[in-house]
């Protein structure tokens, strides 16, 4: 691992905006899934019916809010992106960093915060339906 692909992964995967739009708010939306939207009223299925509607509620939440957090995850990835091209070129053209490096380690650096972040969706939606 280089400089510049630890730097950008600790940057972010630290940055306040990133985890308050990736984490935070995501998990707003994962305890209002399961604690407000998913009401199951009276009189109550049958248990087998029950326990198939509570996995395909797990799924729905899975999917919609790993959307969400992706998402939020993709726009910080742009903004970063955007602020540093004025810098690339004095990167590349002072060090020993090339231009297809910078781009291979700058897209390595954002797969893993995105893993990182949908990790961490999966877990509180687990953590929250069990």
């Amino acid at each position: 691992m280089t400089r510049y692909l630890y730097c950008k992964l600790k940057g972010l995967l630290t940055d306040r905006s990133g985890l308050f739009w990736g984490v935070l708010f995501t998990l707003f939306w994962v305890l209002m899934w399961i604690y407000v939207f998913t009401r199951i009223e009276e009189p109550r299925p049958p248990p087998g019916i029950l326990e198939e509607v509570l996995q395909v509620n797990a799924a729905l939440a899975f999917a919609y809010l790993g959307a969400l957090s992706m998402g939020s995850v993709a726009v910080g990835l742009t903004i970063s992106v955007f602020a540093s091209s004025s810098a690339v070129a004095f990167a590349t053209r002072f060090t020993k960093l090339t231009p297809a490096r910078y781009l291979l380690e700058d897209f390595l650096a954002g797969v893993a915060a995105v893993v990182a972040y949908a990790l961490v969706c999966v877990a509180m939606v687990v953590a929250a339906t069990y």
